[in-house]
This record gives structure tokens, sequence and C-alpha cells, in this order.
């Protein structure tokens, strides 16, 4: 970012030219002008799927291979220009070629439970005005995943719903760390801010396509996320959210029209953010409240909306009470040695025969008549295998790999054990192994006690000792058995039958505010009746989360 040269990328087959600054990674430039490569590893080198080909460069000595693409790429395709579109710094004039299985192209996502919790609440909802045409979108920006869903708003449905890598990945996995690089660096915020508008702008192109919709007809478009991401997609400062006393820059809904922000799609279509609750309590646990109609539950019903960031809201006796955990990106097959997306070909279960030693994957369909090969591991994969690995004697309590054990598939490194093959190379789309190693099941770990404290103490606050249900929000979710949640402790020892499953429902609360008319006057209310309660600040949540990281077998 020190040099602002600028450079000539030609791409092929395309046959036209992007520019990009000198230092800034290929994929960074092909994501601004709205070219997405398949990435499931934010851009650290990790997934090996954004190749492209380097046909030609004024400095090819420049554009050497590094230690992540020797590994991840065949020697003759080395030779032959494959390089990884994350890896390549661009310092000079090139051309690329982008194979086509290197390019992203949105699917239609499985959310059958947001879309039923969209479809009875719209049955009950009567607006004052329906559009009479038209679409609009409605967008769940989260950390580590943007949630797209297109709406005809003459037909009250929602036509497609998609789910993309936010390409801010490239800079940092958490919020945390993306305000960081604003703080060290202003020039980081209008690249953040290019780098989530981008992804919006290729996915909304792609499914226009597919579907043979006019972009040009959509002509609103509601986003929630969490605060950060919120400020960051509108250009909006978010260092104050970094330091101490936490507070965003704003918490007031917006209105803005898409040219503001860079979406040229549609310049004039109008763009709602729904307000803040706090520097840490966005938009997306509002959305979700408003989806699951929180007000009308009952007392001691708590609100989980599970992602990068956990939220939680809890109604207790006395009032509302909302608090955010870091999670982490664990829960979305992100920083997962073989993690990736919810998308066809992510395994979302496992099960291992304790006799036989024998696999049993559950793998994400494109198409339930065709067989798809493992490419990947999602959210609920991840915590699917390490159920199963405490559940055989693998993994011990501690969250280690059991040294005494001889299971089939743990490879062992001077009699230590130090991963778990899931699949062999042989039986995956990549040719590479599956395999979860001692890295994985840490972040799982860590995932899971940030969220059962926040649970705990959330409801120490609140005078209960624990929910009595749970409203499980969150793309993650949708293929999560809620049986390996309760031998991991991930939910703090809640039982299974009195947890609902409700998916995305921040983006399904997105798609409701485009119908319903009270929905700003209803979002405005739950801010004002809302209790922050701040984890960070709290003396028993480091002790809370030291005892929570032991893996939880069975109910206490």
């Amino acid at each position: 970012m020190s040099d602002s040269k600028k450079h000539k990328i030609f791409l092929l087959p395309e046959n036209h030219s992007i520019s990009s600054d000198t230092g800034q990674s290929l994929i960074e430039a092909l994501n601004r002008a709205g070219i997405l490569l398949q990435s499931d590893c934010g851009g650290s080198g990790r997934c090996g799927k954004c190749q492209v080909r380097i046909i030609d460069a004024e400095e090819k000595a420049d554009y050497r291979p590094d230690e992540a693409e020797q590994r991840l790429i065949a020697r003759q395709d080395l030779r032959h220009g494959i390089r990884l579109a994350c890896r390549l710094k661009i310092k000079s004039d090139l051309t690329a070629e982008i194979p086509a299985d290197s390019r992203f192209i949105p699917e239609v996502v499985a959310k059958p439970a947001t879309h039923e919790l969209i479809s009875k609440a719209l049955a009950a909802r009567k607006p004052a005005s329906v559009p009479s045409e038209g679409y609009g979108l409605a967008v769940d920006l989260g950390t580590t995943t943007i949630g797209i869903y297109l709406c005809n708003l003459a037909q009250k449905k929602v036509v497609v719903s998609i789910a993309v890598r936010n390409p801010q990945a490239m800079l940092g996995a958490d919020v945390i760390t993306r305000i960081s690089a604003v703080m060290q660096d202003p020039r980081n915020l209008p690249r953040l801010q290019q780098m989530s508008v981008g992804a919006i702008k290729a996915a909304i192109r792609s499914i226009c396509a597919t579907t043979h919709i006019n972009p040009g007809k959509i002509s609103q478009m509601i986003v929630v996320g969490n605060s950060s991401m919120i400020h960051l997609v509108l250009g909006e400062d978010p260092s104050s959210i970094g330091v101490s006393p936490y507070q965003p820059k704003f918490t007031r809904e917006r209105n803005v029209e898409a040219h503001d922000v860079g979406l040229n799609f549609n310049p004039t279509m109008k763009i709602y953010s729904p307000p803040l609750i706090s520097g840490f309590l966005g938009s997306d646990i509002l959305s979700a409240a408003f989806a699951t109609r929180f007000f009308d539950t009952p007392p001691g019903t708590l609100l989980v909306d599970m992602g990068t960031n956990g939220e939680l809201m809890l109604k207790g006796n006395k009032g509302i009470i909302a608090t955010s955990c870091a999670t982490g990106p664990a829960f979305e097959g992100s920083n997962i040695h073989n993690g990736m997306q919810a998308a066809p070909g992510a395994v979302d279960a496992v099960r291992l025969d304790k006799h036989s030693g024998e696999i049993e994957l559950s793998i994400i369909q494109r198409d339930r008549g065709r067989t798809v090969k493992p490419s990947g591991i999602c959210g609920s994969g991840i915590v699917s295998i390490v159920a199963e690995l405490i559940r055989s004697g693998v993994v011990l309590g501690s969250g280690a790999f059991n040294p005494e054990c001889k299971y089939p598939g743990l490879r062992f490194d001077n009699r230590r054990p130090t991963e778990f093959i899931i699949a062999s190379g042989q039986s995956t789309a990549t040719g590479r192994e599956l395999t979860i190693i001692q890295k994985d099941i840490r972040a799982i770990q860590l995932a899971k006690s940030a969220l059962s404290s926040g649970i705990q103490l959330i409801c120490e606050k609140a005078g209960i000792k624990r929910p009595k249900n749970i409203l499980l929000a969150g793309a993650f979710g949708n293929y999560l058995d809620l049986e390996d949640c309760c031998t991991i402790g991930l939910l703090a020892g809640v039982h299974s039958q009195d947890i609902k499953v409700v998916g995305n429902a921040a983006g399904a609360g997105a798609v409701l505010m485009m119908y319903d008319e009270t929905s700003g006057a209803e979002l405005k209310k739950l801010v004002r009746l809302v209790k922050i309660f701040n984890l960070s600040a709290n003396s028993e949540f480091q002790d809370t989360f030291i005892k929570n990281l032991n893996f939880q077998i069975g109910f206490k």
C-alpha cells in the first residue's frame, strides 16, 4: 500500500483490463472489479482454489511462487505459470488467464429453516402497501460469510438465496483485526469497503444473469450485520469500536443511495441499514429478534445468533439483556485446516463406526442425483467430527488427541498423535487428504467455551439458572446436529429438545423488513428496551471461560 503506482492486468478470457495498486494481491484486484474466485481460506494460501495462469509479466522474476504455492500446486503446473491469486502480489503489468474451475459461481444454498421462517412470518404480517413490481435485496453482512437474498417484492417471495465468503478476511479473520488495520493505515478503510461491496456486486451480477433479472430493477436493499461490518460497508471509520469504551461512530438507522457505497448496478437503489445497539451488538441480532418475534416469546427464551461473533439476547423476568462473545470463525469453516463454507462439496456431518473404524461422511450436494466428492469441511462438519472423536475416545475431554488410542485414521508422529484422517486423497475432489489437526480442535474448544460462558453469565445476570429454551440462529445451525452440540457442551448443557433451529434469522428479518412498514418502529423499541451486558468487563468471564474449555460429555 505504500506505493500508489497503478499497474494494468489484462484478463483472459474476458479480453479486458483492470488496474491494481503495487503490492495488492491479484485476488483483491479481481474482487474490486467484481470478479470472484474460489477461496475457502480467506486468502491465506491454504485451500489452493484460487488458481490462475500467468501468461506474461513485465518482470517475471518478481513472480516466483512462494512456499504455500509450492506446497499446493504441482511442479508441472508451476512451470506452466499456475499461481494462487491470493499469494500473487502485483508488481508490474501482467496478463492472467482465469480458469473456469477457479471462478466462484454463486449457488443456491439450502437454508430450509430460514425459508420456512420467512414464509410463516410473511403470511402473518399484513403490510399496508405492497410494491407492484421490482426486486429487493436483503443482505446479512457477516464477518466471515455474506448471505444475500434476492426478493420479488410483488410476489413476496425469495427468488434465490446465496452465500459468499467475505473477502475482508484477507485483512483479518475477526472484526478487531480489521479495525486495527484501519487504525494502522486509514487507506485500509476504503479497501475494506471495496472488498465487501465487490463481493455483493459480483454475486448480484451472477445471480441476475442466471435468473435473467435486470439488476436495474432492484430498487431497494436492506443490510444487517454486526456494528463493525455495517461501519465498513458504509465507509465509516470503525476505530472507536476497537478502543475503550468501544462506542460505535453511529447507532441510528441509516438511509443511503447505492452510488454512495459503490454499488453501481443501480446507483439510485435505496439502502436501509437498521439501528445498532452498541459497538458489539449490531443490527443482525435485532433483525433476528424481529424475524423470530422475540417480543412475544416467554421469559427464559434465549436467542443465539451464532457466527464469528456470537450474539445473545435473553428475555428475563425483568426485561431483555443482550451481550456478545468472540467465538471466532471456526463455526463458519474458516481458519480450519481443511475448512470451507457450507456449500456443495462440504462435509457437514461425520459418523464413525467404533468396531470397524469406517467413516461415513455426509456431504452437501449440488444435485441429489449426482454424487459429489468432498472438498472440505464446513462449520457443522467440524463440530460433528470433534463430537464423534470425543465419543470414540480418539479425543480426550481436555481436547488433546488420546495417545493410547489406536483408532484407524489416527496418524502419529514420534509416537504422538498429530491428526485424524477423515478422507483419503483418492476419495476427495481436490486429490488431497481431509484431516483434522490439533489446531482445529483447539479452535472449536475456544469457540464453544466463549459461547457457553456467555450463556452462563447472561443467565446469572438475569437471575435464572439456565435458558428454558434456545432459538438457535445463523446459517451454521441449519446443518448442526444438536446431539453433537450437547456432546461438546456448546450450549451450556441445555438439552437438545429445548433448542429450536431457526436458520439465518438475521437474513430472514432483513427480508421481512421490506414488507412490514412497522419494522422500523419495532426495532427502535427493541433497542430502547435492551440492557447491554458487557462480557469483557465482567470479572468472572475469564475464570468461567477457562472452566468451560474442557469438552463436556453429556449433560451435567
